[in-house]
């Protein structure tokens, strides 16, 4: 039986990482080496290592203190060598999870969550059995079956989130239009996101401040993430809500993109963020910034529009259920670390 290895960030341990197999897909190998390699900006703020199971299995593990409240452990990207049966699978997991509890507790923390990636600003979620409609870019999610490791390990399902879908969506718009007081809406590009930054960081973090992971990150940080399309391949769908000096009062965030094996006909729009200056949250800039995001998606061709990843217990989820279904659901664990 191999000792289990513990590697801070950096290239030891993100190679070993990567021989164990194929890194998940919710994992591609540019993320990989931008947040755990040896420039991983986590290490600037937080504590972060890669337990290493000989060639069988691997587990990220992180804990930030920035975190708002008291400090926990996370756990992510499991990874176990596909060849091994299935019970060695299972008991590999349980020796990385103990280990990750013992890293937890030496880091000075009490709780561990997971599967979590660094904070709130990393979606990363395990999905829950009979998932419907489509994956998409950013969802990051484990699959189903990953789920038995973690009960295995003492922990319990600790927060629940839900993707809703709203189809033939023209119908559903048309009228909210009716009744819309309009404000000044347009496209949020990439240059007036450079150019307002600032602004769409501090909208952005209220948005996240209210979750239990939320870590505050500064804005050369928040710039570096907001590279969601590489290749180009997603069709910008974000909206702006200015005021009278055009200052920046509201957004929404969102892309579209074509799910695999479909058509141009199947295209679905994501709502990912919606963010709005704290004076003006829940009236009228909320509602433009909502309203409009879906208007631009039926002009640009889209009948289906997904509310993204919220959290199942709050506002933003309750009001899309007016109009939308729940398609995708997602689970996050959690545990004391001396269980």
């Amino acid at each position: 039986m191999n000792e289990i290895e513990v590697f801070p960030f950096g290239a030891t341990g993100l190679g070993r990482y990567t021989a164990i197999g194929t890194p998940p897909a919710h994992l591609p190998e540019s993320y990989l080496h931008r947040w755990l390699g040896e420039a991983s900006p986590f290490l600037a703020y937080g504590q972060g290592a890669i337990a290493v199971d000989g060639d069988a299995g691997a587990l990220v593990l992180t804990c930030n203190p920035r975190t708002v409240g008291e400090p926990f452990a996370a756990f992510g990207g499991l990874t176990l060598r596909a060849s091994l049966a299935q019970g060695a699978k299972d008991a590999t997991a349980q020796r990385l999870m103990q280990a990750a509890k013992t890293w937890g507790r030496a880091q000075g923390c009490q709780v561990i969550r997971g599967p979590l990636l660094f904070s709130t600003w990393h979606p990363y979620r395990v999905a829950d059995p009979d998932q419907g409609g489509h994956g998409f870019p950013g969802e990051r999610v484990e699959p189903a079956e990953m789920q038995r490791y973690y009960q295995a390990a003492g922990l319990d399902g600790s927060d629940d989130y839900v993707t809703q879908a709203i189809t033939e969506v023209a119908a559903h718009v048309a009228p909210l239009l009716a009744g819309l007081q309009r404000m000044p809406v347009g496209p949020l590009t990439a240059a007036i996101i450079t150019a307002q930054i600032s602004t769409v960081h501090a909208l952005v973090s209220v948005v996240f401040k209210g979750n239990a992971y939320y870590a505050p990150i500064d804005v050369p940080e928040f710039a570096a993430m907001l590279a969601l399309d590489p290749d180009g391949s997603l069709e910008p769908l974000s909206v702006g809500v200015f005021g009278p000096a055009d200052e920046l009062l509201g957004f929404s965030v969102g892309f579209g993109y074509i799910p695999d094996g479909l058509g141009p006909d199947d295209k679905i729009a994501i709502l990912k963020t919606i963010g709005v200056h704290p004076e003006h949250r829940g009236g009228i800039v909320t509602w433009n910034a909502t309203v409009s995001f879906h208007e631009l998606a039926v002009e640009k061709g889209y009948r289906t529009v997904y509310h993204a990843m919220m959290k199942a217990d709050n506002k933003s989820r309750r009001l899309s259920g007016l109009y939308a279904e729940p398609v995708r659901t997602y689970r996050l664990f959690a545990g004391p670390v001396d269980a």
